[in-house]
């Protein structure tokens, strides 16, 4: 129904020939848009100790992943810069407590910010129980923060324990 409307409305708008002759460039755009999020996307493994995936089962717990873009201000964007860093997009999920790969999508990655950056584009990646069952964050894990081209080609593996377990 809504590709119908939308239909409609572009022929009202500028005509039944002329809008035969946006199709294709609107689905280029749309393509475009899928292929430039997709330059940005990454995974990284989540593991869980036995105890830790136990606890937040038997809590009705979830983890959430946080995980951000970066990079260093140039010139241009000092004046765009938050603790020393030109903030490029992030993503946060809510994943069940179990052994996952995790796929960023870079579908909040904002690539007009990158003309405001030098060097390389920086992710880093947080993850916590996700405080549905105790006001505490009930484990530990692994993070990162490495360059997008690294994470990429070597997709890293972050490990969680029970903060009792440390």
């Amino acid at each position: 129904m809504i590709r119908h409307l939308t239909g409609e409305l572009l022929t009202c708008l500028i005509g039944r020939a002329s809008t035969l002759k946006l199709v294709p460039a609107i689905l280029l755009l749309t393509a475009a848009a899928g292929q430039a999020a997709e330059n940005y996307a990454f995974q990284f493994d989540i593991t869980l100790s036995d105890r830790a995936a136990a606890a937040l089962r038997d809590a009705n717990e979830t983890i959430t992943v946080e995980a951000w873009y970066f990079g260093l201000p140039n010139e241009a964007g000092r004046e765009h810069a938050e603790g020393g860093f030109v903030y490029l997009g992030s993503e946060s999920m809510e994943l069940p407590p179990q052994t996952a790969t995790v796929r960023v999508s870079g579908k909040t990655f904002d690539p007009s910010r990158l003309a405001w950056i030098e060097g390389e584009i920086v992710t880093a990646v947080s993850v916590y129980s996700s405080r549905r069952s105790s006001d505490d964050n009930l484990i530990t894990c692994d993070t990162f923060h490495e360059e997008l081209k690294t994470v990429q080609s070597e997709p890293p593996a972050l490990h969680c324990v029970l903060n009792d377990e440390l």
